[in-house]
């Protein structure tokens, strides 16, 4: 809250002049007396002379009420435009024209004269007494008037002259108070005289005085005991009292003056109130402010002790002593630079109050009051009084061990980052968003050919092969939009004598506080040995399987070979074989012992010639030379027949006609589905399908058994699956195994047709 007070001035010192047809008509005490005068003409002049007396005497005390009134409003616009003055709100000017009115104004009541438009009796010897201090107060008013626009001047707090200006302001106040309830108990005196002489001329006329004692009494002696018992109370510090009379004659003109006159004390006092209110709000704030600062601050005498300080100052010092200068023993402290205790002298208070020196911001180290030691911003500056004495110092300290603590931890980090970063066996790098290397170590410069200065003009993508950026690039943007924190991708790089280095980038953002981007940090690990021995794994595991297939198709000729051998030969041998018996038998006529004996070895070779062709169909089924259709059909009923197990053939989609290699393929891979159903599946029923799609091939084999854990049997002995696996990877195929405990096993297997006839 600011005080927003209007300059005023106190209009009633002066009368307000009535129109000229108003003046006229106004019934004046003088005329009222004239109308006495005519009806008592017998004691006209001695009438006159009483009143004439009365009258002159009455103008008088008016003036010296209004004389009173302006030395009250003039020491009270003094002190508030004192205390404006502090806030900038008016000049020193103006305060030295209102002591110089105030200076004229109690020389002009004391010896007479004319000031502010009136002419001033020398006073009488009653008020004398009362005027005489008034001119001592006044000179010790001004001194403190000047102390505080001193003060204020300088920079420095006005509190305590304002406090004695206040004080002799009272004072001042006070004696102008006794001074109208002199002036007061004069105006009765002249009562008194008037209202004696009244009646001594009232015994000659009875009648026409009692109506003249009438009118005086109702005009003039009411009025004024209303405005005495106003002024007593005015003067007892009654400001909100009025004497509300309204008369047209000069009591009225007296009255409303006194009215207004109280008006401007009261808001002038309010003012002043007001000005106290906000001079105590300034100094709750600046305690608050000091309250809440985060450094310490004090504030000492010239002696050094400490007459305010706050909180952060207790904390920091753990209880700070209020020992003057020549106590400072308590305080220890090391300059922070060169370790040295400081001694007695060397304190930036110390030097501030004996030489007014201005200390800001040295570092020392101190021990608190409890024991604990911390490092503080030492800062000291002299308070220098208006005439270049030093009254004081103001002391801040600023606790700065956490940000020391804070800032060597941070040495520390960096050096282990930097240690880190150069001495890493892998690559080390920082790109912005844009790709550009901010830092890389030797470790990177070594894998890429580079050195660090080179590779710091280039960006990554620089050095990326082209079929890579892609990639790069959409890991870099699910990094930036917050989809991944961090992401690790394998990268060709070219090394700088221009051929690939595969490597490794493991790559995160590093944000700021508000957490935007800053730059990414990269790790690079050289994996092209790695990358080269898994080339020649993956050519030896296709030469393996080239030599396996090549296994398989030269061990199926073969099978081939020794299956139509034994067909051709053997089976030719043991046929003629057959036929001799037979014609053995023939020839030996009755004789029952060749008979039984060719029969035995006719059956014998029978047997054998079934095991020839069992052997030869195991070997290569003959079923095989008409078609892969056939030889499934064939391979189903016998696996029917020796298993008991109900079977189902489907050949769908046309015509399918494959070489023999792929037909003996398909015909294996079936062969070992359906010899796994025997073994493991203890099913009741298995279904082959075999179905021709545009230009692919679809092979299923279906059981309703027990079903297995194809994940576990992949992973162990199983050559079963993996023949299965090699076939159908020899074919292009791919291979599909659908299994479960309890719901049985579907083997899937696509083979897309190469050309038309052969798949």
């Amino acid at each position: 809250m600011t005080m927003q007070a209007k300059e005023q001035t106190i209009h009633g010192v002066v009368p307000v002049e009535a129109p000229a047809r108003r003046r006229f008509l106004r019934l004046t005490i003088s005329r009222k007396f004239l109308v006495v005068f005519a009806a008592l003409a017998f004691v006209g002049i001695s009438n006159w002379v009483v009143i004439d007396s009365t009258l002159s005497q009455l103008r008088g005390a008016t003036t010296l009420v209004n004389v009173i009134g302006s030395i009250r409003w003039t020491s009270q616009r003094i002190q508030l435009d004192t205390a404006r003055v502090a806030q900038g709100r008016t000049s020193r000017a103006a305060v030295e024209a209102l002591l110089d009115r105030l200076d004229e104004v109690i020389r002009t009541l004391s010896a007479g004269g004319s000031v502010l438009g009136f002419e001033v009796r020398e006073p009488p010897p009653a008020l004398r007494p009362s005027i005489e201090p008034l001119r001592q107060i006044l000179h010790d008013y001004r001194v403190d008037a000047h102390a505080a626009l001193d003060a204020i001047r300088d920079g420095r707090d006005p509190a305590v002259e304002l406090e004695m200006l206040f004080g002799h302001g009272n004072e001042m106040l006070s004696h102008a108070d006794a001074l109208a309830a002199a002036l007061s108990r004069q105006i009765v005196e002249i009562e008194n005289q008037a209202a004696f002489g009244l009646y001594l001329l009232a015994i000659l006329d009875l009648a026409i005085l009692a109506a003249a004692l009438l009118a005086i009494r109702v005009q003039i002696v009411q009025p004024l005991q209303k405005l005495t018992l106003a002024s007593q109370r005015f003067a007892k510090g009654d400001y909100a009292i009025r004497t509300k009379l309204d008369s047209a004659d000069e009591i009225g003109d007296l009255a409303r003056t006194f009215d207004r006159m109280a008006g401007d004390i009261q808001r002038d006092m309010s003012r002043i109130a007001g000005n106290v209110i906000e001079l105590e709000k300034s100094q709750a704030l600046l305690r608050k402010v000091l309250d809440t600062l985060p450094v310490g601050v004090w504030v000492t005498d010239g002696g050094g002790r400490v007459i305010v300080e706050n909180p952060a100052g207790q904390r920091i010092w753990a209880g700070a002593e209020r020992s003057a200068v020549q106590g400072r023993g308590k305080y220890k402290g090391w300059w922070a630079d060169s370790g040295k205790r400081i001694e007695r002298g060397e304190w930036a208070l110390e030097r501030a109050i004996s030489r007014g020196e201005t200390s800001i911001g040295e570092a020392i180290n101190i021990q608190c009051f409890d024991g604990s030691f911390k490092t503080v911003l030492n800062s000291a500056a002299p308070l220098v009084g208006p005439q270049g004495e030093i009254e004081g110092a103001i002391v801040v300290n600023e606790d700065i061990t956490e940000r020391q603590r804070a800032a060597e931890e941070l040495r520390v980090s960096k050096e282990l980052f930097q240690t880190t970063f150069d001495s890493a066996a892998v690559g080390i790098t920082l790109y912005d968003l844009t790709g550009r290397f901010l830092l890389a170590n030797s470790a990177l410069c070594e894998t890429l050919g580079y050195s660090e200065e080179e590779l710091l003009h280039k960006r990554l993508k620089e050095i990326t092969h082209p079929d890579d950026l892609a990639k790069a690039a959409e890991f870099e943007r699910q990094v930036l939009a917050g989809q991944l924190k961090h992401y690790g991708i394998e990268l060709r790089l070219y090394h700088r004598q221009g051929h690939v280095v595969w490597s490794v980038l493991s790559v995160a953002l590093v944000l700021d506080r508000e957490q935007a981007p800053l730059y990414f940090i990269g790790q690079v690990l050289d994996i092209t040995s790695r990358k080269t021995m898994e080339q020649e794994l993956i050519e030896s595991r296709t030469r393996l399987r080239e030599l396996a297939a090549h296994h398989d198709a030269v061990r199926e000729e073969e099978r081939k070979r020794i299956a139509l051998e034994i067909h051709d030969e053997l089976g030719q041998l043991l046929t003629a074989l057959k036929m001799d018996i037979s014609l053995l038998r023939m020839q030996s006529g009755a004789d029952p012992e060749v008979g039984r004996r060719t029969g035995d070895m006719r059956e014998l070779v029978e047997k054998t010639i079934r095991v020839v062709r069992q052997v030869a169909s195991n070997l290569r089924p003959a079923a095989l030379n008409l078609g892969i259709g056939p030889a499934l059909e064939w391979l189903v009923e016998d696996f029917g027949q020796r298993t008991g197990i109900a079977y189902e053939l489907n050949l769908s989609g046309g015509e399918i006609d494959l070489d023999d290699t792929r037909a003996t393929a398909v015909f294996r891979i079936v062969q070992e589905s359906l010899t796994n159903v025997m073994r493991h599946a203890d099913a009741a029923s298995v279904a082959v399908s075999l179905r021709r799609d545009g230009e692919a091939l679809f092979l299923e084999v279906k059981d309703d058994g027990r079903g297995f854990d194809y994940e576990a049997a992949s992973h162990g002995p199983s050559f079963g699956l993996l023949g299965i696996r090699e076939r159908v990877r020899v074919l292009g195929g791919a291979l599909t195994i659908d299994s479960g405990a309890g719901r049985g096993t579907v083997v899937s297997i696509h083979i897309p047709r190469i050309s038309e006839g052969q798949t």
